[in-house]
């Protein structure tokens, strides 16, 4: 119940009792008792409010600055990532595996603003090596997010590791080859319109090949006859409507594609790299 009530309030958390109540199947009483014991133990730590900055007039940029850290003695990437956390523009820290060992989410009225930060705070600190800069252009608002697929689009640098994988200890896997077909899907339904398209090049290919089949029949059948009245015609209709039932579905797909892409909404471009300058 406590990672419903979780799941729940993370996206709205004006939710009242009442209504919590009747969205989980059970009473205000155990709701508000197991709210507490979160709240007790800290697990939930506060209301905050989802702002959709994009609907206001204040101008925000979020940026997220993959960093090169040497790491403390002792301390290891925490006292360096506590240290980076301390400073007012920075949202959240991440630690990483692969080409760099930190991920610094920041938010500033400006590229520019962000661009000092990076030269005058981050990168003057004497265990930072190296960073770089990613900004925002616009937060995806998909729900089912592919995110193999986003991972390669933003532009992360990739690297392949070749392991040995050891035998599993205990249970056995839920992921059969029937989930990797559905990830599969996922994936060319997220970032692909062609299997819409494919339906206009079955209808072009079907429609040509029954105009192709109709003036086959037709000369077949004032050469030599046809033994069963009304056949050639009616084969030839058939397969030459369903070639342009199937065209029709084409074009159909090419405006749904249109308009998929448009309601994902995704950034036109990424900035990799900003040099500091006004324009």
């Amino acid at each position: 119940m406590k990672k419903e009530i979780l799941d729940i309030i993370s996206k709205n958390s004006r939710y009242s009792l009442e209504d919590l109540a009747a969205m989980i199947g059970t009473d205000e009483e155990t709701v508000a008792r197991e709210i507490k014991e979160m709240e007790d133990n800290k697990i939930i730590c506060g209301y905050p409010a989802l702002i959709n900055w994009d609907n206001t007039s204040h101008e925000k940029v979020t940026a997220l600055i993959e960093v090169n850290v040497t790491p403390q003695r002792d301390m290891g990437f925490n006292k360096v990532a506590e240290r980076i956390y301390k400073f007012e523009e920075v949202e959240s820290v991440y630690l990483m595996s692969g080409g760099f060992d930190l991920t610094v989410i920041i938010q500033g009225k400006s590229m520019k603003e962000v661009a000092r930060f990076v030269s005058e705070k981050l990168s003057t600190l004497e265990y930072v090596n190296s960073t770089a800069t990613y900004f925002v252009l616009k937060k995806y608002k998909e729900q089912r997010r592919y995110t193999k697929g986003f991972f390669a689009l933003i532009g992360f640098k990739k690297k392949e590791f070749l392991y040995d994988r050891d035998s599993r200890v205990a249970g056995q896997s839920k992921w059969n080859y029937f989930n990797l077909f559905n990830l599969a899907i996922e994936g060319i339904t997220s970032f692909s319109n062609f299997p819409l398209r494919l339906s206009s090049f079955l209808g072009i290919i079907v429609a040509a090949f029954g105009f192709i089949y109709i003036v086959f029949l037709v000369l077949k059948t004032l050469i030599f006859g046809e033994p069963v009245r009304g056949y050639p015609t009616l084969l030839s209709v058939i397969i030459f409507l369903g070639g342009i039932q199937l065209l029709s579905l084409g074009v159909i797909g090419e405006y749904l594609g249109r308009i998929f892409d448009e309601v994902k909404n995704r950034p036109l471009y990424f900035v990799e790299k900003y040099s500091g300058d006004e324009e």
